[in-house]
């Protein structure tokens, strides 16, 4: 079982389901937009979801794919429901 199944395992027992729009593929670019209308900076990002700035940089440039769990923190972060 990959991580991301125990996760999504764990979330459906404490009752959390997630739609699917928060669980689709996220790019650097998404992470701009919801940065732009949330008028706070990359850096800023990153210390909200708890990763460090090269991490989120690395993400943007498309360097490190950016993972489910992430995506979906990122857009909870940007307003998203959780259902």
């Amino acid at each position: 079982m990959r991580t991301n199944d125990h996760v999504e395992l764990l979330l459906k027992k404490c009752g959390v389901q997630l739609s699917s729009s928060l669980l689709r593929k996220m790019t650097g670019d998404d992470i701009n937009r919801i940065c732009e209308r949330l008028g706070i900076t990359q850096v800023d990002m990153a210390k909200r979801v708890g990763v460090g700035p090269r991490t989120m940089r690395a993400y943007i440039s498309g360097e490190y794919q950016i993972p489910w769990t992430m995506a979906a923190l990122i857009r909870l972060e940007g307003g998203a429901s959780v259902s």
